[in-house]
């Protein structure tokens, strides 16, 4: 099984660096309940945001930005669908009459007869708990109903979260439907130009794999102290002989 984890701050009084503690210690111990692969969700600004990555909590660096109301968790033990194409993972991105994310913990287990008989389209997403994200959206919008119609429809052991945007933003949200496609086009763009700088892409693609944001690490490009402090936490948690073996970085 996996598990669900998340906090709630809608009158923004909680200390930005208490939360951040927070969430990363929800994380870890939700690694209890699964380390195949840990995500989060959250809203900012009107925004639903993913970040997932195939790897233990404790080994992935949860850094929602400051002002953040609402983060949503999950930490999996993967039963179907390949841990290592990272669209399996949970959360997922749904859309509907609004933009949401949404994460399982338990087995569904009639995936494959909805599919089948035509309730739901096939898809490259291969996680039996995807079909939750699938049945919302056939109903066009997310409310009580969609909600009761999804749940009633499916079968198995579940408990289910869903986080979705607080107001519509004339912006709309960018989600990444490429399988092939690892990093979103910010990270792309700074995998690109981080030589510039100094600084090898192969030590940025090591903060972007452990959780470290763009902005995060665009700071760090014009300040290598911060830069080289973060390497070096990372160093250490992945352990000396892993980083030296596959990233050789400079610092």
């Amino acid at each position: 099984m996996c598990a669900l984890f998340g906090w709630l701050d809608y009158k923004g009084i909680v200390p930005y660096r208490v939360l951040r503690k927070l969430t990363q210690a929800l994380a870890n111990a939700a690694e209890e309940r699964g380390t195949d692969a840990a995500g989060i969700s959250y809203i900012k600004d009107g925004k639903v945001t993913i970040f997932k990555r195939p790897k233990p909590a404790h080994k992935i660096h949860f850094n929602a930005p400051d002002g953040t109301k609402a983060i949503m968790g999950h930490t999996r033990l993967a039963t179907q669908g390949d841990k290592k194409q990272n669209y399996n993972n949970h959360p997922f991105a749904g859309h509907s009459d609004k933009e949401f994310a949404f994460a399982h913990n338990g087995v569904l287990w009639n995936d494959k007869e909805l599919r089948k008989d035509g309730t739901i389209p096939n898809t490259y997403i291969d996680t039996d708990s995807y079909i939750g994200v699938q049945l919302i959206e056939k109903q066009g919008k997310l409310d009580f109903d969609s909600l009761q119609y999804m749940a009633e429809t499916v079968e198995g052991n579940f408990t289910f979260t869903v986080l979705e945007r607080i107001y519509r933003s004339k912006y709309s949200s960018w989600f990444d439907y490429d399988a092939s496609t690892y990093y979103n086009i910010h990270e792309e763009i700074l995998l690109e130009y981080c030589g510039c700088y100094g600084v090898d892409s192969t030590d940025v693609e090591l903060l972007l794999n452990y959780g470290y944001t763009c902005d995060e690490i665009e700071e760090m490009l014009v300040d290598h102290s911060l830069l080289r402090e973060a390497l070096n936490d990372v160093k250490h948690m992945y352990g000396e002989d892993i980083y030296e073996s596959c990233y050789g970085g400079a610092f």
